[in-house]
């Protein structure tokens, strides 16, 4: 298991149709095993 947070960030490829629009990027931080996912609940 892994603790995943969500990062929100702009497209600023001015090239882009979806220029200036937001978007949620995952990014993993800390990877758990099962036992400490257990502690943590």
């Amino acid at each position: 298991m892994a603790k995943i947070f969500y990062e929100l960030r702009q497209n600023k490829n001015n090239l882009s149709k979806i220029y200036g629009k937001w978007f949620a990027h995952s990014k993993a931080v800390e990877t758990m095993n099962t036992r400490k996912l257990a502690q943590a609940r």
